[in-house]
């Protein structure tokens, strides 16, 4: 049996579809909105839904901040897969969403509003910045 027709028969060989590694589904999230990776995960590890990646971030910085760590941001910033940065556009909509996510569960907390304000400005303008470059 050939190499090519092995894999259409077992399938083994196939290229995976990317899938959100958070909630293991292909394609668009129930907001239609794609899949997205920037950050530095390889192959179909690093795909996730925004949607998902807010959530998993928001929950991730309850359980933080009930343990009382100070600031529970990296969540928000880093990917807990490669422990990269986010990047571009995925950066800047995770800052937003801590942003959102202090103002509704820590709004009197204003040192926590004042630190997701400022990375969330640091965001926009790195993301200003690479627009400017291109």
């Amino acid at each position: 049996m050939s190499l090519k027709r092995f894999a259409s028969v077992t399938g083994l060989l196939e290229e995976e579809a990317p899938c959100c590694w958070l909630c293991l589904e292909e394609g668009p999230d129930a907001s239609d909105k794609p899949l997205c990776r920037d950050c530095s995960c390889r192959g179909t590890s690093g795909f996730v839904h925004l949607s998902c990646a807010v959530k998993y971030a928001e929950n991730m910085s309850r359980d933080d901040a009930d343990e009382e760590y100070e600031y529970p941001s990296a969540f928000f910033r880093t990917c807990p897969n490669c422990k990269q940065d986010y990047q571009g556009d995925v950066a800047y909509a995770l800052a937003k969403a801590r942003v959102d996510f202090v103002e509704r569960e820590y709004k009197n907390n204003h040192e926590m509003c004042l630190d997701a304000m400022r990375e969330n400005l640091h965001a926009l303008d790195f993301k200003d910045e690479q627009r400017r470059s291109e």
